[in-house]
Formats: structure tokens, C-alpha cells, sequence
């Protein structure tokens, strides 16, 4: 896979000097016990990209303090679009459910709306207050409300 640079917004670092291990003075590592243990002297990080998009950082630790060669960087760079499709999948599930839901949540409520309509001759805006009344009442959410009229509509 060709890294392109326009697609990484910022470069992949390699830290460590080999004189003082990577990360003992470092606070993005203080909280990384494993990292203080090894001593690690050297640190590659790598942009996570999804659809251009960062959603996070991995960080590659060493414990050689020499460069890291091309052909290991350039391997590594490879992983950010894998890595980052794997971490933002989840994320972008969750608001696919979340939509389906809501437009669920929609289509419960229009019909519920059609129900008081048609047996009460009210207005969509007096059918919707109801409902919400209702719903703020008993605490009971608006789409479990509109599934009640519903079933008592038929």
C-alpha cells in the first residue's frame, strides 16, 4: 500500500536517543507501567486514519534506540489505514443503530400523530403535545407512548 503524505496529517515520529530511555520524563507515558518497566529507548508513532480523518495514535515502542530503517517505518505507516477502520468501526456502528432508532422512534410517532388525528380530529401539533405530555407525565419515553396510542387506535 503507497503511503501518500497529503493523507497523514502529521508525520510518523521515531523518539529515543539512547542516551535517557524514551518516555521516563515523558507525560504521555507516566501512566504506562509496562513502558517505565521495560525501559523502552525508543518510541515510533503512528497516525490512525479512517476516511482521511484521525481517530488515534499507536505508538510503537522499541527498545533499540537507533533508527527506525525505511522498510520497518514504511511497514508500520501501512497499518494507520487498517488500524484506523478497525478502532473508528465500532464508533461508526453505534451511530448507524443510533440513526435507525431515532428514525424508528419517527415513524412510531407519526403514526401515533395519525391515530388521535383521525379519532380525535385534533392537529398534528395537538396530537404531538398530548404525547409529549404524556411521556413527561409518566416517564415513560415518547416512542413507548406513540406504540400505546397506536395499539389502542386498532
Amino acid at each position: 500500500m503507497a503511503h501518500s503524505e497529503n493523507a497523514q496529517p502529521f508525520p510518523a515520529t521515531a523518539h529515543g536517543s539512547g542516551a535517557t530511555p524514551a518516555g521516563v520524563d515523558d507525560w504521555r507515558f507516566e501512566n504506562l507501567p509496562e513502558f517505565r518497566k521495560y525501559r523502552f529507548s525508543g518510541v515510533v508513532s503512528i497516525p490512525l486514519l479512517d476516511a482521511g480523518e484521525l481517530v488515534g495514535i499507536a505508538n510503537f515502542c522499541r527498545a533499540l534506540a537507533a533508527p527506525l530503517p525505511p522498510r520497518e517505518l514504511s511497514f508500520l505507516l501501512t497499518l494507520s489505514l487498517p488500524l484506523g477502520s478497525l478502532l473508528n468501526g465500532e464508533a461508526v456502528r453505534e451511530r448507524l443503530e443510533r440513526t435507525a432508532q431515532l428514525l424508528a422512534d419517527r415513524k412510531v410517532l407519526a403514526r401515533a400523530k395519525g391515530v388521535l388525528r383521525a379519532k380525535l380530529g385534533w392537529t398534528e401539533e395537538e396530537a404531538y403535545l398530548h404525547i409529549r405530555r404524556l411521556s413527561r407525565q409518566s416517564g415513560t419515553p415518547m416512542r413507548q407512548i406513540a406504540r400505546e396510542v397506536i395499539e389502542a387506535g386498532h
